[in-house]
Order: structure tokens, then C-alpha cells, then sequence
């Protein structure tokens, strides 16, 4: 039994219940400021079937904008990979959305050539 997950649970996720390399396939719910002690505000992200949500630091707001577009309401329902992992800051393991995100991409149609538009090669 994890005694801090059973008697604190905490409204985010957190690295220390995570295991190196571990994954989580989720689609994002919503996003919401949070305030914080010092009066400090930051985003969240939330997600489906979900309990808790992950704190986003700029680098996961730069990456998450990139790739779903600027406006955070249009995010709901898309799919990203929550790992946890070193980051590039210090080195130690966090969790992080970093290269493992998934975004929904279309794939060119394929057209299949008659047998009669191809040509010899030349040579």
C-alpha cells in the first residue's frame, strides 16, 4: 500500500508514483488555471476517465500549442502520451509530454496507377 496515495491524494499527478520509462495513453479533457501558494497561477491539463491532471510548464504549453493549435479549447479529445522520464533541465526524472505526443495526422490518399500509365524505365 502507497500510503501517500491513499491518504493524501493530490489533485495532480506526481513522478514519485511513476516508474522510469512508465506511459500513460490519454486524451485531454480540459484545461483549467490553478492557483497555487504565493498567489502563483499556472495551467493543467485534465483528462478523461482520469483523477488527476498535470501541471504544464511552458515547455509542455510550446509543444501541446505546436502541435493541437493555440487555442487550449481545442484540445479536448486529443490523444498524448504522458511518460516519465529525464528531462533536458536537470537530468532527474519528471513526468513529461516531450516527443511523445500524438497528434491525430492525416495520410496522403494513395492512387494506384493502371498497369497501362506506367512507363519502361529507360534503361
Amino acid at each position: 500500500m502507497i500510503l501517500s496515495e491513499t491518504y493524501f491524494p493530490s489533485k495532480f499527478f506526481s513522478v514519485a508514483a511513476w516508474s522510469a520509462g512508465e506511459e500513460a495513453h490519454l486524451v485531454i479533457s480540459h484545461v483549467e488555471e490553478q492557483s497555487f501558494k504565493g498567489g502563483e497561477k499556472k495551467p493543467a491539463l485534465f483528462f478523461e476517465d482520469e483523477g488527476q491532471g498535470l501541471v504544464l510548464n511552458k515547455t509542455n504549453v510550446s509543444l501541446l500549442e505546436r502541435t493541437f493549435g493555440r487555442d487550449a479549447n481545442g484540445w479536448a479529445g486529443k490523444e498524448v502520451i504522458l511518460y516519465c522520464g529525464p528531462n533536458s533541465f536537470n537530468g532527474t526524472d519528471s513526468l513529461l509530454l516531450r516527443e511523445h505526443i500524438k497528434p491525430k495526422l492525416r495520410r496522403p490518399a494513395v492512387v494506384q496507377a493502371e498497369e497501362s500509365e506506367i512507363e519502361e524505365a529507360p534503361f
